[in-house]
């Protein structure tokens, strides 16, 4: 890993952001800081340009973050879109729209029971 990329990565594993789990979640902090370190190794990694290995790592924040928070959780979205937006810097466009959709899909869900 790059200094810049160790550079970006380091204050985040001090930093409390708007990242916050659902009440009664069984994630400890621990788990919570885990998820946020490994979600900006994802990134750096991608800023590298090492787009299959981004791609593993925003697999499996997306996966921590669905499993904890739940699959229609603003993070989780997130999570996913950066996992589409990865599919399809490798070419895997197809597969990039179908997540692309699905995620549109659960945010409509999601803002539909909000009203």
């Amino acid at each position: 890993m790059s200094v810049r990329a160790v550079r970006t990565v380091r204050p985040v594993t001090r930093s409390r952001s708007r990242y916050e789990w659902a009440a009664g979640s069984p994630a400890a902090p621990a788990e919570i800081d885990s998820v946020r370190v490994r979600r900006e190794v994802a990134a750096a990694l991608g800023r590298l340009g090492r787009w299959a290995e981004a791609l593993d790592a925003y697999r499996d924040v997306a996966d921590a973050r669905a499993r904890t928070l739940g699959a229609a959780h603003l993070d989780a979205l997130a999570s996913r879109g950066e996992q589409a937006q990865c599919l399809a810097r490798l070419g895997r466009t197809a597969e990039a729209d179908a997540l692309h959709r699905r995620v549109a899909a659960l945010r409509q869900e999601r803002a539909a029971h909000r009203r």
